[in-house]
C-alpha cells in the first residue's frame, strides 16, 4: 500500500481491503477516497471496469481525474518483484501513471471496494497539485508529466499495439492542452517543448485537430510568437477591415 505524506487512511482501511482481497483473490483491490479542500469534503470514486481490457484502455488514455493514482489500493507485492516494476529515478511527480499501467497490465484480477478508505489532503491551496488543478501551467510539472507519459508509451510499444496507439493519441492531446496553457501563461520554453514533442511524434497532428495542413503552417503552429501574438493582431485588423467594408 502507498500513502502520500500529507494524506491519511481510515483506521480500518487495511482490514477492509484485505478482507475484499481474501474474498476475491484479486491482485489489486481499490477503494474510494475523501478529498478534503477548504470548502468541502467530497468522495472520489474510480469506476468498476467490465473487464481487463476496459481498465487498460482507461489507463492507456491517461484518464484525467483521480483514476491514475497509486494510493487507496492494496497491491499484490509479487506484481512488482516478478515483473521488475521500478520507479524511474528523477521522475517524482505523477509517477503513478507508468507504474499503475504496468501493474494493471500484469494483473489478472482486480476488485473495487465501494467504501471510502483514504483521505486525500487538498487543504494546501499553494501546492503544485492545486496550481495544476486550477489550470495554471507549471514547467517543472509538465516535464515530469511528459517523462511519465513517455515511459508508459514506451512500455506499451513493447507489449500491446492497441494500448500503445491509445497512449500515443492521449499524449498528443495532452501536449496540445499544455501548449494552450503555456501560451496563456507566457511560458515560451513550455510551449516550445510541447511543440517539439508533437512534431517528433506526429508532424501531421496539427491538421488532425483542425488546424491547417501545409509544412509552412506547421512551422507557424510551432512558433511561440506567432501563436501568442497573431490572434491579438488579427482581431483589430479584422475589425478595421469590417468597418472599411461598411
Amino acid at each position: 500500500m502507498f500513502v502520500d505524506a500529507d494524506d491519511w487512511l481510515e483506521k480500518n482501511a487495511t482490514e477492509l481491503l484485505l478482507q475484499k482481497q481474501q474474498e476475491t483473490d484479486a491482485d489489486i483491490v481499490y477503494g474510494n477516497a475523501l478529498m478534503h479542500t477548504a470548502s468541502e469534503i467530497s468522495e472520489l470514486q474510480e469506476c468498476e471496469y467490465r473487464d481487463k481490457r476496459d481498465m487498460m484502455l482507461c489507463y492507456s488514455r491517461f484518464t484525467p481525474g483521480y483514476t491514475m493514482v497509486i494510493w487507496r489500493r492494496l497491491i499484490r507485492k509479487s506484481l512488482f518483484s516478478e515483473n521488475n516494476i521500478r520507479w524511474i529515478e528523477g521522475l517524482n511527480y505523477a509517477e503513478d501513471k507508468y507504474i499503475l499501467s504496468q501493474l494493471a497490465y500484469y494483473s489478472e484480477r482486480f476488485c473495487k471496494l465501494n467504501k471510502p478508505i483514504y483521505h486525500y489532503n487538498r487543504l494546501n491551496e499553494n501546492s503544485l497539485v492545486a496550481a495544476i488543478a486550477n489550470n495554471q501551467f507549471n514547467l517543472n510539472a509538465f516535464k515530469q508529466e511528459i517523462g511519465n507519459i513517455q515511459a508508459t508509451e514506451d512500455f506499451f510499444s513493447q507489449k500491446n499495439n492497441e494500448y500503445f496507439c491509445e497512449s500515443a493519441k492521449a499524449k498528443l492531446l495532452y501536449l496540445k492542452r499544455q501548449m494552450d496553457l503555456a501560451l496563456a501563461s507566457s511560458s515560451k520554453e513550455g510551449f516550445e517543448i510541447a511543440a517539439k514533442y508533437i512534431n517528433a511524434t506526429d508532424p501531421f497532428f496539427w491538421s488532425t485537430i483542425g488546424w491547417n495542413r501545409g509544412k509552412f503552417h506547421r512551422k507557424l503552429y510551432g512558433n511561440y510568437f506567432y501563436m501568442k501574438y497573431s490572434p491579438l493582431i488579427k482581431r483589430p485588423v479584422k475589425r478595421i477591415y469590417s468597418l472599411i467594408k461598411k
